[in-house]
């Protein structure tokens, strides 16, 4: 944070939904996940079998992705862990200053949007201590708020970490989400 030499995906001012946002940084950040999925995708891997998952900061950077590329619109779904955007976030600016997005991203029980959209799975530990679980929720409602429907699931007693019983749901979403897609 603040410049120092970390390896995470980008710089952060602070850690917490008032705490601007590293735009260039969150950029390049989406610009490796969108190269990531093209090779995967070179390889001859149907776009429908390609996922992502961010924990914590990588989950930070799902969302973005998610809401952000054009390459995400054609992948099978995306499931964010433990994170939450700022309240002035890129993001929602992108999906507020431009409302046609709503339509083009596909939720659960919608049947009026495409659905060659992918899904959007969001996950968070109800006692995480260093992501708090109402910033995960207010991103959740926020993302609602601008119509663009998803799963969210907390888990009681699970701190800022992963869990069998989450990797499980996740699993489950990803086995749905393409049974759906194989119809």
């Amino acid at each position: 944070m603040g410049g120092a030499e970390v390896n995470v995906w980008h710089d952060r001012v602070g850690l917490s939904p008032q705490a601007d946002e590293d735009v260039e940084g969150i950029k390049e950040a989406v610009k490796v996940v969108e190269a990531e999925v093209e090779e995967l995708e070179k390889l001859g891997i149907p776009s429908k079998y390609i996922f992502v998952f961010g924990f914590s900061m990588g989950g930070h950077v799902a969302l973005q992705f998610f809401l952000q590329s054009a390459v995400s619109k054609r992948i099978g779904g995306v499931a964010a862990m433990s994170c939450f955007l700022a309240e002035n976030s890129l993001a929602w600016r992108f999906i507020e200053e431009d409302r046609s997005v709503n339509t083009k991203i596909c939720g659960t029980n919608s049947q009026s949007v495409d659905s060659s959209y992918p899904k959007l799975f969001q996950l968070h530990g109800e006692a995480d201590e260093m992501v708090k679980e109402a910033w995960g929720y207010q991103t959740s409602t926020r993302l609602r708020e601008n119509g663009i429907v998803h799963e969210y699931k907390s888990y009681p007693s699970l701190g800022h970490g992963l869990r069998h019983d989450a990797m499980r749901d996740i699993e489950q979403w990803m086995l749905v989400e393409e049974e759906v897609k194989s119809e």
